[in-house]
């Protein structure tokens, strides 16, 4: 990833800009999980109101990380990264490690 342009630190910027919310990261989670989903689905799996949610998947789909299809009046939301789900699993992965690592710390000193 040497020499990036502008343009690209710009993009790059913007997407972990749209990943720096928790709501959004839940959102990522289930969508990874479920395929694809409509507001109303996860509005409800994750007890967040409708409004919320749709601007939150507004801004992910600004950042170019989901889209949706329309189905009569349904839209159905899916990540069209596919790189996303390797970061959510590198870097929860990570995160789990070192959780884990400070739990030990503590309990076998």
């Amino acid at each position: 990833m040497k020499n990036m342009s502008d343009a690209m630190v710009s993009t790059l910027v913007e997407r972990f800009r749209a990943l720096a919310d928790p709501t959004r990261i839940r959102v990522i989670n289930q969508l990874m999980g479920q395929g694809a989903c409509t507001v109303g689905q996860l509005a409800a799996d994750l007890a967040v109101g409708q409004a919320s949610v749709s601007k939150h998947l507004d801004r992910l789909r600004a950042a170019g990380l989901v889209a949706y299809h329309q189905q009569g009046n349904q839209r159905w939301y899916r990540i069209i990264d596919p790189s996303l789900q390797q970061l959510c699993e590198l870097v929860c992965g990570a995160v789990q490690r070192q959780a884990e690592a400070a739990h030990n710390a503590l309990c076998n000193p």
